[in-house]
């Protein structure tokens, strides 16, 4: 078997654009991603009657606030985002997530990012006061 030179191999000195972060190219930016998400919220709810935007849909929420917990969250109505012709995005979430939305997302409040647990559509029960504390 013979090896071909290196020099006959195709190399690209094009930039590659991938999830991947390095140093060497600019890739995705992921905070120009962020601002145009919300613009483009804002400018779709600036062309509307309402006065802000609750959504409860996964894919929804992470739009608004660039924030994910993986697919088994999604359809849990636990979590859900605001967004008001005003102010910046809220969110309430799992308690554990919201922690790890102030502590690894600096582009939401930390005050904005709160744990709302409502019962799990029944699974804990009214008396725990729970429902009652995200009320």
């Amino acid at each position: 078997m013979t090896i071909a030179p290196a020099s006959e191999f195709a190399q690209t000195s094009i930039a590659a654009p991938g999830i991947v972060g390095v140093d060497w190219e600019e890739r995705v930016d992921y905070a120009r991603l962020r601002d145009y998400r919300l613009a483009r919220a804002r400018q779709a709810l600036e062309a509307s009657d309402l006065g802000g935007l609750l959504v409860f849909e996964s894919s929804n929420i992470r739009y608004l606030t660039a924030t994910h917990i993986g697919t088994w969250g999604y359809n849990k109505t636990e979590r859900w985002a605001l967004l008001t012709r005003t102010g910046e995005p809220w969110i309430w979430d799992f308690g554990s997530a919201a922690k790890n939305h102030r502590l690894y997302s600096p582009w939401l409040k930390p005050e904005q990012s709160n744990g709302g647990n409502n019962g799990l559509q029944g699974a804990i029960a009214p008396t725990s006061g729970l429902p009652q504390g995200t009320a």
